[in-house]
């Protein structure tokens, strides 16, 4: 895929339309009308529970012998904490 063709997916996302049928196909219950527009705007890294179709509300640890994965880190304040670094620190060590 060329950079303009991935330009033109990646902003076809954010026409209502398309966001709508991708958000729907998580919520089957969502209408169009649910979609509101808001002046709040970002983006939210956080992870979907396909098999309990919720989100994920906490951290995600995915460990294997040699790695250590923080998933759904979607608190700025808490990743960048020292308390957390220190606990990662440790469960690396633990790997």
């Amino acid at each position: 895929m060329t950079e303009q063709s991935i330009v033109h997916v990646e902003m076809g996302k954010y026409r209502k339309k398309n966001f709508f049928a991708a958000v729907h196909k998580l919520m089957p219950e969502l209408t169009y009308d649910d979609l509101v527009s808001c002046a709040k705007v970002g983006i939210r890294p956080q992870l979907i529970n396909v098999r309990e179709k919720r989100l994920e509300m906490d951290y995600v640890i995915e460990k294997s012998p040699d790695s250590l994965h923080v998933l759904n880190a979607i608190s700025p304040a808490f990743t960048s904490s020292l308390a957390f670094a220190e606990w990662l620190v440790d469960q690396a060590e633990a790997v």
